[in-house]
């Protein structure tokens, strides 16, 4: 069994609020793991209208679901650190179902994943939009 990660939040959901809401997170200077049960970021977005427009996004009068999802990313970029070797974010877990949250007898909380994954932190959102 993995050891437990520590961390200051996990967001569940990497569509286009989880992505947003790392970088609020990253802006107050708090690392976040994100987690999706999808193979890649942009939730609902990309993985059903990948291409479709999209015209309701404040400041943005037209952009498809994969280039919301792409914009979101780069912009959270900066708090999404990647492993020098493999350049992957070891941050971003996809393909991961939550499989158990439980608080902690210190407040935190502990989240495991389906595949082995587990990290303890102070606050969990749940950004799924499903």
């Amino acid at each position: 069994m993995r050891s437990m990660v520590d961390t200051d939040a996990v967001v569940i959901g990497a569509g286009p609020v989880g992505l947003f809401q790392v970088f609020q997170l990253g802006l107050l200077g708090l690392k976040a793991h994100l987690i999706d049960v999808l193979p890649e970021v942009g939730g609902q977005c990309v993985a059903l209208y990948p291409d479709k427009p999209i015209y309701d996004v404040p400041g943005v009068p037209l952009c498809t679901g994969r280039e919301l999802a792409q914009q979101l990313l780069t912009q959270a970029r900066p708090f999404l650190p990647l492993d020098p070797i493999s350049c992957r974010c070891e941050h971003i877990h996809l393909g991961h179902l939550v499989s158990q949250l439980h608080a902690e007898a210190d407040g935190r909380f502990a989240v495991e994943t389906d595949q082995g994954l587990r990290l303890l932190a102070k606050v969990v959102f749940i950004a799924a939009g499903v």
